[in-house]
């Protein structure tokens, strides 16, 4: 990431910015159908498997 002042000097002058928090970006990455079933896991309730790329996972 740059130095704050080298980022500064950039948009000295801007009208528009622009923000991308991937905070809960990979909550909107769709899985690839054919590996959802590695990420499979059950539950008390039942089994789940998820449409959306998992934040982490341990083989």
């Amino acid at each position: 990431m740059p130095q704050l002042e080298v980022s500064i000097t950039h948009v000295i002058g801007a009208t528009e910015f622009f923000s991308c928090d991937w905070f809960k970006g990979y909550w909107q990455l769709p899985l690839d159908p054919e590996s959802q079933e590695y990420f499979t896991f059950m539950t008390h309730s039942g089994m789940y498997t998820p449409t959306r790329v998992p934040i982490i996972f341990w083989s």
